[in-house]
């Protein structure tokens, strides 16, 4: 049997990929290296069980998509405000408590 989080820590930290498209995989952790692939476009990690985002994907300022749809988030670090204005992050139906000021540009699509 393969030990999903070994899995999915090495998947996101595969260089040569830009997407990252995990819906449906009973995930509970974003893996904090992701913040260090530059060129990273696309994360799409929805209905999985995630209860945090890493500060990490601030980093991230190539992503133009990052959505985190119906998974148990209950904060957003402030520093999401470090991805493109343009980006898109969606992460509706979590159990949000409040938006960071930091982010609020975005707050349309949260």
């Amino acid at each position: 049997m393969i030990n999903t989080s070994v899995f999915i820590k090495y998947f996101f930290i595969i260089n040569s990929l830009s997407y990252r498209w995990l819906d449906n995989n009973q995930l509970t952790e974003i893996p904090a290296q992701v913040g260090n692939i530059s060129t990273l476009t696309y994360i799409k990690l929805n209905d999985n069980q995630i209860t945090d985002i890493p500060e990490e994907l601030g980093n991230l300022t190539e992503l133009m998509d990052l959505e985190l749809q119906n998974n148990l988030i209950t904060s957003v670090p402030a520093n999401l405000g470090n991805l493109p204005e343009q980006a898109i992050i969606d992460l509706s139906d979590n159990c949000l408590e409040s938006i960071p000021d930091e982010i609020k540009y975005a707050e349309a699509n949260l």
